[in-house]
């Protein structure tokens, strides 16, 4: 049995803000699976070695969303923890 959860996945993408700079903008997300952790000073994804996650994606789950941070494996097991900072502004895909 998996205890992985399904969570959607944006890949942001900087684009001309019409005014001379740039801004972020989300194309269609696709889901992948994981366990998101949360503790008293760190939150983490834990998901397989081969899910395309990458840094600054964009993660939702439920009605919480995070910012993918750096990642590593988890020695002795076949999972890879990234880090995660929590987003409170809302995401628009496009």
């Amino acid at each position: 049995m998996s205890l992985k959860f399904p969570i959607t996945r944006y890949r942001p993408a900087k684009t001309a803000d019409g005014e001379g700079g740039f801004t972020e903008v989300l194309g269609a997300g696709i889901t992948i699976y994981g366990i998101i952790q949360i503790h008293q000073n760190k939150t983490s994804l834990l998901c397989d070695p081969n899910e395309d996650v990458k840094v600054n994606d964009v993660l939702v789950a439920a009605t919480a969303q995070y910012r993918a941070g750096g990642s590593m494996l988890v020695p002795g097991t076949r999972w890879r923890s990234v880090e995660l900072e929590r987003i409170e502004r809302p995401i628009v895909p496009l």
